[in-house]
């Protein structure tokens, strides 16, 4: 990958870093997520700022609660205020250049879903961890199936990582959550997001609605 390439996904995921931790100290139970999604978008657009970086929102941050898995973001008027038993998933994106840092984390303030949220941030620890160029794609999945397994829940088979490419969020290859039978390998040039779901439910998602 060029050093100007690499250097701005660097920037994008230090921005992303500092997005994220002002999210989870502004997390409590009561706060609506309008609110909580605008701060976290204002407070990105403003640090692109005095840095002096090209960027902004790679995508609008997604709040999902619950048994919403993902790409669920808070309308305009949005009166829901986050509940202590609730679980909500911030999914906050940021580019620079084009170049897209992509993340999420869960939170629930009761911690009922403590285990599920530590067995996945494990997941992606331990994906992380054997990743290296020229590997199978497929083993990223295996590792997350396993220890899916292993705490007692289901990966979410039909939601995947994916490739991240120049103003394009979702790009070629998926990274799959469970085991298949691909051979396309990582090269060099990629840049993706790994993205364990879990769930305690059946192992898949379907489509929804948002008004």
């Amino acid at each position: 990958m060029e050093k100007e390439i690499r250097e701005n996904y660097e920037k994008a995921g230090n921005i992303w870093q500092l997005a994220a931790q002002k999210a989870r100290k502004s997390l409590s139970p009561g706060i609506k997520l309008l609110e909580l999604a605008e701060s976290i978008e204002g407070f990105i657009l403003a640090r692109l700022k005095e840095e002096t970086l090209e960027g902004g929102l790679a995508f609008p941050v997604n709040l999902s609660l619950n048994h919403v898995a993902a790409h669920s973001t808070p309308s305009i008027g949005d009166e829901t205020e986050l509940e202590e038993k609730d679980l909500l998933k911030v999914d906050i994106g940021v580019h620079v250049e084009g170049y897209i840092a992509d993340g999420a984390f869960s939170y629930n303030a009761s911690n009922e879903w403590a285990k599920m949220i530590e067995a996945n941030e494990k997941a992606l620890t331990e994906a992380l961890a054997i990743l290296k160029p020229g590997m199978e794609i497929k083993k990223i999945g295996e590792t997350i199936q396993a220890i899916a397994e292993k705490e007692g829940y289901k990966p979410i088979e039909n939601l995947t990582g994916h490739g991240l490419k120049k103003f394009v969020q979702h790009a070629s290859p998926n990274i799959p959550n469970v085991r298949n039978s691909s051979k396309q390998k990582i090269e060099d040039e990629m840049a993706f997001a790994i993205e364990p779901f879990f769930t305690n439910g059946r192992g898949s998602v379907a489509d929804g609605s948002q008004i």
